[in-house]
């Protein structure tokens, strides 16, 4: 780049066109060279995040699936959901082309350092004292913006919330006369967000401007230097200029890249979040490996059985339970609501494993060879749609 400048002021020799046509073929082939890499980078990261992303999806939808019904009564489904969901797309965007675009930008910061230490290693020092000051530009613009953004979808999402209850309760606003009230309060409710937005958009402006000035106003000062340097020193106009250029582009790439080391950081949480689960071996595994017969026929038998729900461990359901079931019973278990009728069928089926006691068949394996019709009909028209389904 340095010979490229100085043949610019350089007018002894060949002329300027025949000059600029010996580099003209080194910069076709740099220009080919990079869209291919570039089309490589971006489709190869994002092809392999996508694929990635999806077999995390079915390993994790697998896994919750596999997992005990105890383990589900202390989890939320709406979060489930949200892993299944949103945690896998921040994943996704962990490992796709912002990754790829990030190794970029460290990768051209610190090929331009080297090239402005070959040309010019005392400009070149200068410059690197000033770096701190326009990255601590970037960094702080990035903090704010991220901050009034999260502001932002705060607002929104308040405001969306306020629709969401007028039209669940549309009717109610119909009968009452309240439609102008309502929409008065979600615009007010709008109206915060737009200032929020109007906020958010002027710092952006300003911190732009900001992060222009602190570069540009380096790029003087390097200049200033360099002609101190060309005075004194055996520089040249193409040595300064490339320091400079290489100042500005690896400053701006590396200050374009800081931020999202914050998404990386989210998108590894979410991937712990998601692999804790994945990893996961439950007490109950209706997945295993183990015989599962085709007949289920024995005696039935809870001995001294104490048992409790994992969300209440403080509240004991049974107490000492003992019941045999012979082959060709018919048995009734009636009580109170709370008494355990329903925890002995789940002990049965069993979605949990006893505290205490002990409860057992004549066989192997009991999963799967139940039929257990719920208290509420799961299909209205007839009962024996109802004990099939169960």
């Amino acid at each position: 780049m340095s010979k490229l400048v100085t043949s610019f002021t350089d007018n002894s020799g060949d002329s300027l066109t025949s000059r600029m046509l010996t580099f003209m073929p080194y910069y076709i082939a740099l220009g080919t060279v990079t869209f291919v890499i570039s089309f490589l980078q971006m489709f190869a990261f994002t092809v392999s995040a996508k694929r990635q992303s999806r077999r995390i999806q079915l390993l994790l939808f697998k896994s919750i699936v596999r997992q005990d019904v105890a383990w589900f009564d202390t989890q939320s489904s709406g979060k489930l959901i949200t892993k299944l969901t949103y945690s896998v797309d921040q994943i996704e965007g962990g490992i796709g082309d912002r990754l790829g675009t990030f190794i970029q930008s460290v990768t051209t910061s610190i090929a331009t350092a080297v090239v402005s230490l070959i040309v010019g290693w005392k400009l070149a020092l200068v410059s690197f004292t000033l770096s701190p000051v326009i990255l601590g530009a970037f960094v702080t613009l990035g903090f704010a913006l991220r901050k009034f953004s999260a502001k932002e979808i705060a607002a929104y999402e308040k405001a969306g919330l306020i629709a969401a209850e007028i039209l669940a309760a549309v009717r109610t606003v119909f009968a009452f006369g309240c439609q102008e009230k309502e929409s008065l309060r979600y615009e007010n409710e709008l109206g915060a967000s737009a200032r929020v937005f109007m906020l958010k958009s002027l710092l952006m402006g300003i911190g732009m401007g900001m992060v222009g000035c602190t570069i540009y106003c380096a790029a003087a000062l390097i200049l200033w230097y360099g002609v101190e340097l060309i005075i004194t020193e055996n520089y040249d106009n193409g040595n300064v200029v490339s320091v400079m250029i290489s100042f500005i582009v690896g400053n701006t790439s590396l200050g374009r890249s800081l931020p999202e080391v914050e998404f990386f950081a989210n998108s590894k949480r979410a991937a712990a979040s998601i692999f804790q689960i994945i990893d996961r071996i439950p007490s109950i595994d209706v997945m295993g490996q183990g015989e599962t017969l085709k007949e289920f026929s024995g005696k039935i038998e809870f001995r001294n059985v104490t048992f409790n729900y994992p969300t209440r461990p403080d509240v004991q359901v049974l107490r000492n339970f003992s019941l045999t079931i012979n082959p060709g019973e018919t048995v009734a278990i009636v009580g109170p609501s709370g008494s355990g009728k329903s925890t002995t069928v789940q002990l049965l089926q069993r979605f949990y494993d006893t505290v205490g006691g002990k409860s057992r068949t004549k066989k192997k394996s009991r999963t799967g060879s139940f039929g257990c019709p719920s208290q509420r009909p799961r299909d209205t028209s007839q009962w024996a749609v109802n004990v099939c389904l169960g």
